[in-house]
């Protein structure tokens, strides 16, 4: 009769190969810089669009403000004059700013872009994390 199983050669193969594979494929799950940064430049495209639904919404100009370490959705108190305020994220509590991660870079043509009641924009390039996106003038339509 004849036993079934595995012979010692294929043993060492499956555990060689399976060593190659955790030392190839672990780190790259292991390091979440690059996630960070693209869910950073996710997070500033998204504020873009939203500022530019809120603008057309409330009828009052509202600005994205991007400096080198991070971004800010404004609005001025009184719709054209007055001071501003920061607004407010619809999802979570506090304003709508966020500070970029450490190991990403963020920069923009335009310090600050600013929405406008029609949905037009002052338009402008943003830069992060290695992704581009722009801010169309005419339209306010933000796209990578």
């Amino acid at each position: 009769m004849r036993q079934r199983g595995f012979s010692m050669t294929e043993l060492v193969l499956v555990i060689i190969v399976t060593g190659i594979l955790a030392v190839v494929v672990v780190p790259a799950f292991t390091d979440s810089g690059e996630f960070r940064a693209r869910g950073f430049s996710d997070e500033v495209q998204s504020a873009a669009r939203h500022a530019q639904k809120l603008a057309i919404a409330s009828a009052c100009p509202v600005q994205l403000t991007i400096t080198a370490d991070d971004y800010t959705l404004s609005q001025l108190d009184g719709c054209t004059s007055g001071t501003s305020f920061t607004v407010q994220h619809p999802a979570r509590s506090g304003g709508y700013t966020g500070e970029k991660p450490s190991s990403t870079t963020l920069t923009s043509s335009a310090g600050t872009i600013t929405f406008f009641a029609d949905g037009s924009s002052t338009g402008g390039t943003i830069t992060t994390g290695g992704r581009t996106f722009n801010v169309v003038t005419t339209t306010g339509y933000v796209f990578e």
